[in-house]
């Protein structure tokens, strides 16, 4: 067979390999699951929480289950990470601005640290925190419309676990809950402090 002739015969059978191709991706797109995904907050959006260094949201997800498993951040694998662990939740946060805090919560053996904001049905936003930062003010990531934002219903924080430091004692996941319910993270708003629930 001629070089022309290969060639020929190659054109010929091209749109019917690359429409197999494109079947097949399809195929693949429809079978995975929605929510598997999270895509890149805009700049605006990921400039509304201080002390945090990448934001994600998943389009598929507006509820951060605890009592799935995997639980939802993991299902949807924000900053690709599917190991992270519950920390607390400041519950009833009902404003637009306000202050975090979670100094008392923070353990030495804690890798990377996130928080996800909670709004109605919105998507699940999630902020990585700056490596140090314990704190920081934050601004609701939830546009309504014409400059408004939406109150935010709760704000989460999760980890992964890291390296152990020198002399630090890991704490059961019952002594970690009491140091969530003790007030270890604090959202403010305003004047009114709301510690963990």
């Amino acid at each position: 067979m001629k070089v022309t002739q290969i060639f020929a015969s190659a054109l010929k059978s091209a749109p019917a390999i690359a429409g197999s191709s494109m079947l097949a991706a399809g195929v693949f797109a429809l079978s995975a699951p929605a929510n598997a995904l999270t895509n890149p907050c805009s700049a605006t959006i990921a400039s509304k929480v201080q002390g945090t260094s990448a934001c994600e949201f998943s389009p598929g997800e507006s509820q951060d289950f605890l009592n799935s498993n995997p639980m939802t951040v993991n299902q949807v694998g924000f900053f690709s990470f599917t190991d992270w662990v519950f920390g607390g939740k400041s519950d009833n946060v009902n404003a637009k601005t306000g202050t975090w805090n979670i100094s008392s919560l923070i353990q030495s053996n804690w890798g990377d640290v996130m928080l996800v904001f909670k709004a109605g049905n919105d998507p699940l936003t999630a902020y990585l925190v700056k490596d140090g930062v314990t704190s920081g003010k934050w601004d609701s990531p939830f546009p309504i419309q014409n400059n408004n934002f939406r109150d935010i219903s709760h704000i989460s924080v999760y980890y992964r676990p890291g390296e152990e430091g020198p002399g630090t004692e890991v704490p059961e996941p019952g002594s970690l809950a009491a140091l969530a319910i003790a007030g270890g993270f604090i959202v403010s708003r305003g004047r009114k402090a709301l510690k963990n629930a």
